[in-house]
């Protein structure tokens, strides 16, 4: 489905956006036809983008890809990390708020990883690409092949994931 009138959402305020599967590929790049609509729709609406990727992630994916004026940045609001944190624009990406997890937390989320693993009978694929457990801070991230699968292979980890 190709959209090509922004306009027509005139009454909403607000849109929100996941950021992987829905605005880009997992883990890749925006392209240029969504980053013209996500432009378009930031001269008249706020725009929220969700993910559950840290914020270096929306950076390189995201942000990187989006060619517009400065001042209509204060319309777009970022939530990385299942919106465990928030980044706004003003003159820069400010954090305006990130929940982090205690250190004693996140060694439990870490050790519950190894025990349900344990627990299941659980094999780790014998090919991994990058970490499988994550701790971005605010969260702790599970990934069967490893989070840097679509960094090494591209298009084949999109593909592989899914």
């Amino acid at each position: 489905m190709k959209i090509t009138k922004v306009n027509k959402l005139t009454p909403k305020k607000l849109i929100a956006f996941d950021l992987d599967g829905t605005l880009t590929e997992s883990k890749s790049k925006m392209d240029s036809e969504m980053a013209s609509l996500i432009k378009q729709l930031l001269q008249s609406k706020k725009v929220a983008i969700v993910g559950g990727g840290k914020y270096s992630l929306f950076k390189t994916q995201f942000i990187s890809q989006l060619k517009v004026p400065k001042e209509i940045l204060k319309n777009l609001y970022l939530f990385p990390t299942t919106a465990t944190s928030f980044y706004q624009y003003d003159g820069s990406w400010k954090n305006v708020y990130s929940l982090q997890l205690s250190p004693e937390e996140r060694k439990l989320i870490k050790q519950t990883f190894v025990r349900v693993f344990k627990e299941l009978d659980y094999n780790h694929p014998k090919k991994v690409y990058g970490k499988i457990i994550e701790d971005r801070g605010t969260q702790v991230t599970f990934s069967a092949l490893g989070q840097d699968i679509v960094a090494i292979l591209g298009k084949q980890g999109i593909h592989i994931k899914r």
